[in-house]
């Protein structure tokens, strides 16, 4: 009924009337409006005037709201912004009440839900002021906004904890500008820098500095020559436009660069799902080659190392890409048992920059200002489920399924775009990136050293019962499984990296328990798992559930992975 203008309707107007008289085990119910109902609440409301405060503060409140110097928008709004802070626009995407129209109370609501998901204002509130105008009943809405500082600048320390297993410490300088082009536009560029170590690699793990510098401009609109149909009934979508380098200093070994830029847009289809949509975005990444050092000349002097490290830091790659992401979240309000979540990616790269160019010199390889570029489609799934056994007691599990097939230009997937298994999000049971591909054995001795390898395939699961002891403790039980293969290209890793029929054969499992601490922000998670099953092993000596003795100092030094992170693996 509020959605149908009756402003003053409530429930408590309607009663139900119930006959069981009937002889047939059935009943009939009449719904009837109560006699002592308002005669307003019977009245349809429209709207007559929209006023907007948006510097509204209780310390100049009459000034504030001093409608003498309202102008009146192209829409029919009243604003009172004698300063003109910002453009009548914005008011004219987010308010969805117009003049003239039928009361609704889902307007109000989205209404509301867009100014606040704005990030513009710190504080929104709005009154209705009902009155009569000839035979009609209309109402007027006013909308009081208390906005944020425009310009701030922040400082943040945190904690970091990655997926393959880098932990350490970032400190973040971030300046904001939440109304750049007078619509709400948020500009925000961050400075970085941290360093970080990696956990449970048994005293041979790897340690990183990194610096950064990034910007990102976000309108809370679409900006786009073409019109995109999308669902106007919920939250404002978004334009992205982001632009940044870091550097990533691996000690003794390289430095690697990379400048990003993108541009795409952010929307939601319904209140379960959440459209990603960039069709542009640009990675230059290089290795300069006086950022080498010692470690890196004594690897590659190893034929066991030598091409994997050469393939990180070989000349400059380009990659031009489009991505499209799809999120679903089954409600956050349903009383359900059971719950899930799907993520889709689906990222297409080097497909126009390879119509528009050729082979200018004749050596298989396309180019762009003489830098060659990547040329692959990569696709992946990810989806969640968790089902409530007991109120203290949920069983949780992940699926992961991706694949890049690469082509034209390149014969493998760009590093930074690879998969990887192994850690404290992903198989437990193994160190960092310690997995793969396919039935490759690391060389004794450098297992947590070459921590770079991937594939361009990968298959994961995962399941663990999540119990709660008490308000901060909780438990786990877990099984990972999974693994990664090169789609084509043994050059790297040899013939048994790449994926074959046999694929089953060689996934990894492991097992293991985990502790979990909740101190309200956060989750502090510690793992400790074994390997069940090696895949770099011989075929007929995988599984090693009779290699296990927790007494033995060797076995436990060598199979006993213990994973701290911050937050659940997922």
């Amino acid at each position: 009924m509020k959605r149908k203008g009756y402003y003053y309707f409530n429930p408590d107007y309607v009663a139900i009337l119930g006959d069981t008289n009937t002889n047939n085990y059935k009943a009939k119910l009449y719904l009837a409006l109560k006699p002592e109902m308002p005669e307003a609440a019977a009245r349809q409301y429209y709207i007559r005037n929209v006023y907007i405060y948006p510097n509204y503060t209780l310390n100049n409140a009459v000034q504030d709201t001093n409608r003498r110097e309202a102008f009146r928008t192209t829409a029919g709004f009243q604003v009172v912004d004698s300063s003109r802070t910002y453009d009548e626009r914005l008011f004219h995407n987010v308010i969805g009440f117009k003049p003239g129209r039928r009361y609704n109370s889902r307007v109000q609501d989205i209404t509301l839900s867009r100014l606040i998901n704005l990030g513009t204002f710190k504080f929104v509130r709005n009154r209705f002021a009902p009155d009569t105008q000839g035979d009609s009943t209309v109402l007027d809405v006013h909308y009081y906004l208390t906005p944020y500082p425009k310009k701030s600048l922040r400082a943040e320390i945190a904690g970091t904890s990655k997926s393959n297993s880098l932990a350490g410490s970032q400190l973040t300088l971030s300046w904001r500008n939440r109304n750049f082009f007078k619509r709400a536009e948020l500009l925000t560029i961050n400075a970085t820098g941290g360093i970080e170590a990696q956990l449970g690699a048994g005293g041979q793990g790897v340690s990183n500095f990194s610096y950064g510098l990034n910007a990102t401009l976000t309108f809370p609109r679409l900006v786009s020559p073409i019109a995109i149909d999308y669902d106007r009934r919920q939250v404002l979508p978004k334009t992205n436009l982001t632009l940044g380098y870091q550097a990533i200093v691996r000690r003794q070994f390289y430095r690697l660069n990379s400048f990003t830029g993108s541009f795409g847009y952010a929307f939601r289809g319904s209140s379960k799902v959440e459209h990603t949509l960039i069709p542009l975005s640009l990675t230059y990444v290089y290795v300069p080659t006086n950022s080498l050092g010692d470690l890196y000349y004594e690897a590659i002097t190893d034929p066991a190392l030598a091409s994997q490290y050469i393939a990180i830091v070989q000349n400059q790659q380009l990659i031009p890409s489009s991505l499209y992401t799809l999120h679903f979240n089954s409600s956050p309000q349903s009383q359900s048992r059971y719950s899930q979540q799907l993520i889709f990616n689906f990222e297409p790269a080097g497909n126009a920059a390879g119509l528009l160019f050729k082979d200018g010199n004749g050596d298989g390889q396309k180019k762009v200002f003489d830098v060659a570029f990547s040329q692959y489609v990569r696709a992946d799934i990810d989806t969640r489920h968790y089902l409530r056994l007991t109120p203290s007691t949920t069983w949780a599990s992940r699926v992961f399924a991706g694949a890049g097939l690469p082509y034209g230009n390149s014969s493998s997937l760009p590093f930074v775009k690879q998969y990887f298994v192994g850690g404290s999000n992903s198989i437990r049971a193994f160190r960092p990136r310690g997995i793969g591909p396919g039935r490759y054995l690391r060389p004794a001795g450098r297992t947590v050293l070459l921590q770079d390898g991937g594939g361009d395939i990968k298959m994961e699961a995962n399941t663990e019962l999540r119990t709660k002891f008490n308000k901060f403790l909780q438990g786990a039980l877990f099984v990972d499984a999974g693994n990664v293969w090169m789609y084509k290209d043994p050059t790297l890793y040899g013939e048994t990296a790449v994926f074959s029929k046999d694929f089953l054969k060689e996934v990894a499992i492991g097992a293991g328990i985990g502790l979990r601490l909740d101190v309200t922000y956060f989750v502090l998670r510690f793992d400790l798992a074994t390997p069940l099953r090696n895949p770099a092993l011989a075929e007929n000596e995988r599984w090693v559930l009779d290699k296990i003795n927790f007494r033995d100092r060797d076995w436990r030094k060598d199979n006993l992975i213990l994973n701290i992170a911050v937050g659940y693996p997922f």
